[in-house]
């Protein structure tokens, strides 16, 4: 697992964490109480990496909703979207739904409209 370099310094240290955790869980014997241990860490460690990537995008609505009155959503294959070297790290795991979804509630909240 290689990580991916951000502009949002959490996300790359929970992906530097990530790596970490990774390499311990293949270190570990299989069958072992300890490899279960550590498999449990690493799935704490991307559900960590899920929600900071969740957080960034809700920031990113929310303040993107407070500062235009209309806001225009192009929908994005996510497939293709992976294909551009600089957003995996951010969009990589967040799910296609809630970057759609997200502008809609909060264009819904604080701005007059979406396209």
């Amino acid at each position: 697992m290689r990580a991916r370099s951000s502009k949002i310094p959490a996300l790359n240290a929970r992906l530097r964490k990530l790596k970490h955790l990774q390499r311990e869980v293949s270190r570990k014997q299989k069958g072992s109480q300890n490899r279960e241990k550590a498999k449990h860490r690493l799935s704490r460690g991307h559900a960590h990496v899920s929600n900071v990537r969740k957080g960034a995008i809700n920031r990113a609505t929310t303040v993107l909703a407070s500062a235009k009155p209309v806001i225009v959503v192009e929908i994005f294959r996510p497939k293709n979207l992976l294909k551009n070297p600089t957003w995996p790290a951010l969009w990589g795991g967040a799910s296609s739904g809630g970057i759609t979804l997200w502008p809609f509630v909060r264009a819904a909240l604080g701005a007059d409209g979406v396209i």
